[in-house]
C-alpha cells in the first residue's frame, strides 16, 4: 500500500505540479512589468485560500480564527 501524502514528500513533487509552475513562471514573463507583481500577488492569494479549503474540505480539518487573521506584511 502507499502512503497517501506519497507525491507530497517527493524531493520535486508530481510532473503536473511541476508543469503548473513552469507555466504560470512563463505566462509570468509575458506580463507587463508593472503589472507582473500584482499577479504574483494575486496568485499567492488563491495560493493561500486554495490550501485552507482544501484542509477544511478534503481533510476535514476546520479554520480556526488563527487560519483566518490578515496580518500586514510590513
Amino acid at each position: 500500500m502507499t502512503e497517501p501524502y506519497e507525491s507530497a514528500i517527493r524531493p520535486l513533487g508530481n510532473p503536473q505540479c511541476r508543469l503548473a509552475l513552469v507555466l504560470f513562471a512563463y505566462l509570468l514573463t509575458l506580463v507587463d512589468s508593472k503589472a507582473a507583481g500584482r499577479t504574483y500577488a494575486a496568485y499567492g492569494g488563491i495560493y493561500i485560500i486554495a490550501s485552507v479549503l482544501w484542509l477544511w474540505l478534503a481533510e476535514g480539518h476546520r479554520p480556526d480564527r488563527w487560519d483566518s487573521r490578515v496580518r500586514p506584511s510590513a
